[in-house]
């Protein structure tokens, strides 16, 4: 208690102390603890940022629309938003999710070029789905998440996203923007709403409408089969190498231990007691090192 009296949640310390074995867990004893001035820190060193070149990934969305919709509509919508420097400036900072996938500066713009990139590979084997309103429904499924969640100093909800959610707030920006050119039709703006209010599937997913046309069917699948995968893959990772071959059962997006070695089991490499051996190893390293 007397240590936490100089700083709140949120600001960067300078910490002095020692990693110790306690009781089978790594434990920090601090000694000491001092509030750091904002300006001589750089923020990206405490948040997770995409592996991929951001910029590069927002200019590969705006060539998408530009390029490939083919509704004039739908294109002029998606570049109104997406060049709006409010929006713009968001849609590349926020993540995905606050934990479950995609969960670093940004992933909500990672996870939006990849389901347009999957779309890209499905919808010419269904060719009676509108390719530009599943590439429209895709940028704004989660866009309000832009407003959902903040990224300064850590990923938390704003109270606007506590008491409104990015289903709401997508639609609200979509409204909005669509106000913004003269005589925009109404019905594909209420198809676009549609998608985005029902791409969560159900209605105990938090979807108030469930799929109704094959384009929301389409961005429902897309955006649960990405989600999921990566949520996989990033719950692996956060896991990290130890002797068990699942993951933890008290993960949020699955409810369920998963399954970590299907790739070494393929390649003859696993076997129980090499994968524990390493991890004794570690632990002794560990060990070694508080002592």
């Amino acid at each position: 208690e007397v240590l936490s009296q100089g700083f709140e949640k949120n600001d960067y310390v300078h910490v002095k102390g020692k990693v110790v074995w306690y009781q089978d867990h790594l434990q920090l004893n601090v000694f000491e603890i001092q509030k750091v001035e904002e300006n001589k820190v750089n923020p990206a060193d405490f948040l997770p940022t995409s592996k991929k070149n951001i910029p590069e990934m927002y200019n590969d969305l705006l060539k998408l629309c530009r390029e490939e919709m083919k509704n004039s509509w739908l294109r002029r919508l998606m570049l109104n938003i997406l060049e709006d420097p409010h929006y713009r400036d968001a849609f590349q900072r926020v993540p995905a999710a606050k934990t479950n996938h995609h969960a670093w500066i940004g992933g909500l713009l990672e996870h939006v070029l990849k389901l347009c990139e999957l779309a890209r590979s499905v919808l010419p084997h269904y060719p009676t789905v509108n390719p530009d309103l599943v590439y429209a429904g895709l940028i704004m499924h989660d866009f309000g998440k832009i407003e959902e969640l903040e990224a300064e100093r850590s990923f938390e909800y704003s109270d606007k996203g506590k008491l409104i959610g990015h289903l709401i707030i997508s639609i609200e920006i979509l409204v909005r923007k669509a106000a913004e050119i003269p005589d925009f039709p109404e019905k594909i703006l209420h198809h676009l709403e549609h998608i985005v209010l029902s791409h969560h599937g159900r209605l105990e997913y938090g979807s108030p409408k469930r799929p109704k046309t094959l384009e929301a069917l389409l961005v429902h699948h897309l955006d649960d089969m990405d989600s999921k995968l990566q949520g996989f893959m990033d719950l692996v990772e956060r896991e990290g190498e130890n002797e068990s071959a699942w993951t933890s059962h008290n993960n949020r997006l699955f409810e369920r231990p998963l399954y970590k070695r299907t790739a070494e089991d393929l390649e003859g490499k696993t076997s129980q007691g090499s994968h524990a051996g390493t991890a004794e190893q570690f632990i002794a390293a560990v060990k070694k090192m508080g002592s």
